[in-house]
């Protein structure tokens, strides 16, 4: 896997970085486990068009891999919809990487785009509108106390009506270990307080 950086004196932006992490770890993971031969390579470019109030940051992942047929280029955007059923036997399938990445990419503002050719590879490119920073420095690290996990025993409340933000909280809580039960809207919210008036909640 390689890095192409084509962002000229542009080091610095101003957005979310763990959102954006966890989508070039989506997309890089998938790429990887896609190409059994060739390469993986991550790119950075900036663009600003006259008139555009912010600059655009565009992050691609190419792949030289098994590639997508054109008509299948849009549902791979689907939870847990794969573009060919053989292709879950053998590599295994995307599961909720890709619909979760087109919907954090489209909560900063931007867009997700693929272009591939079946049996050659793929690139997927995340554009973000991103204003130019500068650099920070990170608070130092601290080790949580030894002993029991303040969360052991708990579960948590997710309260969302948006089945998006449902299924991204939904990801990270599962991957965190955190058990948890969603309420949809107000009327079932309404019903639960008697329920969750006392841990585990």
């Amino acid at each position: 896997m390689s890095l192409d950086k084509r962002l000229g004196d542009h080091r610095f932006f101003i957005g979310d970085p763990a959102r954006i992490r966890q989508i070039l770890l989506n997309l890089c993971s998938n790429a990887v486990k896609f190409t059994e031969r060739g390469k993986v390579v991550l790119s950075a470019a900036f663009r600003q068009e006259p008139g555009e109030e912010l600059p655009t940051v565009e992050l691609s992942v190419t792949d030289t891999g098994i590639g997508i047929a054109a008509e299948k280029l849009e549902t791979v955007f689907h939870k847990f919809v794969q573009a060919d059923s053989t292709i879950s036997r053998t590599y295994g399938g995307t599961g909720l990487g890709l619909a979760i990445s087109r919907t954090l990419t489209e909560a900063m503002g931007g867009y997700i785009s693929l272009t591939s050719v079946e049996g050659t590879g793929s690139t997927f490119t995340v554009a973000l509108p991103l204003a130019p920073g500068t650099a920070i420095s990170s608070p130092p690290l601290t080790e949580a106390p030894e002993g029991d996990s303040p969360d052991e025993g708990r579960k948590l409340l997710l309260v969302e009506d948006y089945p998006a933000n449902v299924l991204v909280a939904s990801f990270y809580l599962e991957n965190y270990g955190m058990p948890f039960d969603v309420a949809e809207n107000g009327d079932k919210l309404s019903s639960l307080p008697r329920q969750i008036a006392t841990p585990p909640f």
